[in-house]
């Protein structure tokens, strides 16, 4: 949780040939500490671990095979404060722009996979997120079904946190649609008159549909209504 140092400026005294063919030759090294191995103390709220010059120069020398002294390590401790992460679902939220060819259009929804994702951090760091976005996605003058895979965005306000889905699958449906018509017959909804005459009793629905659809369309599939209790009866 905390900025700590990053580093330790080890003063070491050797041969000159040693310290000259270090500093000339020898590659640029990172040593990993583990940070389980560290010693811990720790209460219901906080843990701390501490790094001291000790464990420094053992670490050191088991990376380093000529002959030196340490003669100084600065700092001499480095404290490491932790906080309990705690794991979290989230909507993943596209950044899309999509235009189609003519007569094409998307044929369903944009499916997403997964449309959620796990993300892990500090309690007052995951209360503030109730998203994460995608890259954007811009597709023009598309006419064919797309797959695609997406970058999930980091927050850059929280460089803490952990991802554990940094893509999703993008599934955009495409087809060719055309314009049929179609008519359909009113009903009355409501009917407590008697001898009611609808002029037209026929309307004509103008609907695009995809051609993969075009025969599958019917006049069941609309319904067109009027509310007679609506007029004055004296009209």
């Amino acid at each position: 949780m905390n900025s700590s140092d990053t580093s330790f400026l080890i003063t070491i005294k050797s041969q000159g040939f040693n310290l000259l063919y270090f500093q000339l030759f020898e590659k640029k090294k990172i040593l990993m500490v583990d940070a389980s191995l560290l010693k811990n103390n720790s209460n219901s709220n906080d843990s701390i671990s501490i790094f001291g010059a000790s464990q420094m120069s053992k670490l050191f020398n088991k990376h380093f095979d000529f002959d030196y002294e340490i003669v100084n390590i600065n700092p001499d401790v480095i404290a490491l404060y932790w906080e309990k992460a705690i794991v979290k679902k989230i909507p993943v939220k596209l950044n899309q722009t999509i235009n189609f060819q003519k007569q094409y259009q998307l044929y369903d929804t944009v499916k997403i996979e997964p449309d959620t994702i796990s993300i892990s951090g500090t309690k007052a760091d995951l209360e503030q997120i109730m998203f994460l976005s995608t890259r954007s996605v811009v597709l023009n003058n598309i006419s064919t079904s797309q797959n695609l895979y997406v970058d999930i965005l980091r927050p850059y306000k929280f460089p803490k946190i952990k991802i554990f889905t940094t893509k999703i699958k993008l599934s955009i449906p495409v087809e060719k649609f055309t314009e049929a018509e179609i008519d359909v017959g009113v009903k009355v909804l409501d009917n407590n008159m008697k001898n009611i005459k609808l002029f037209p009793d026929k309307v004509r629905i103008t609907y695009q549909v995809a051609l993969k659809d075009f025969k599958k369309v019917n006049d069941e599939m609309f319904v067109v209504v009027t509310n007679i209790n609506k007029i004055k009866t004296n009209k």
